[in-house]
């Protein structure tokens, strides 16, 4: 078997020497169906607990529309999840040059974190308050103490949707009734 002549001409000695050493970029598209939470535990033990702690804060905040986004925009790459992440580049690759490493370092962390964003805060959510109960809870905490209260809309003006809104505003002051 080793050595035969494989469709293309290549030897299977030499694919088979290549075989389970390749980095894998992102899992296949049907392990995100069925591995969610698997994938993201993956991706957050590759990031350091700082960086932990700071992602939980900043999705347990939920300060503004775009508090996902921002939470993982937020995150940089420190120290120490950069030794984490050279580790596993090495022991994948382990004749890489140095600066190719770094190039691949920085890209391995942009892959993590987009991971988390492409599986949502649903999932997420839950892992990081398992992972820092007492963070998760000071932080939201801290959050409903800042939002402002929105009252509940008065007898006969406008309710629903547009309660403590500009719109629901408006509408009171029109008269408008909601159904």
């Amino acid at each position: 078997r080793a050595g035969a002549v494989l469709q293309w001409g290549f030897s299977d000695r030499r694919a088979g020497s290549r075989q389970g050493r390749a980095m894998q970029k992102n899992p296949p598209f049907q392990k995100w169906k069925m591995d969610k939470e698997a994938i993201a535990r993956k991706a957050l033990v590759s990031l350091s607990k700082d960086l932990q702690e700071k992602l939980c804060k900043g999705l347990a905040s939920k300060s503004s529309e775009t508090w996902f986004d921002g939470a993982l925009n937020s995150l940089t790459l420190d120290d120490a999840t950069s030794q984490t992440l050279r580790k596993e580049v090495h022991r994948d690759a382990p004749s890489i040059k140095a600066e190719q490493a770094e190039k691949v370092v920085l890209r391995c962390f942009r892959r993590k974190v987009n991971t988390l964003r492409c599986i949502g805060h649903g999932v997420l959510l839950p892992i990081l308050e398992e992972l820092f109960p007492a963070v998760y809870a000071s932080a939201a905490a801290a959050a409903t103490a800042a939002a402002p209260p929105v009252a509940p809309a008065a007898e006969g003006g406008a309710a629903g949707a547009f309660a403590g809104t500009a719109a629901g505003a408006a509408a009171a002051a029109a008269g408008v009734h909601a159904v």
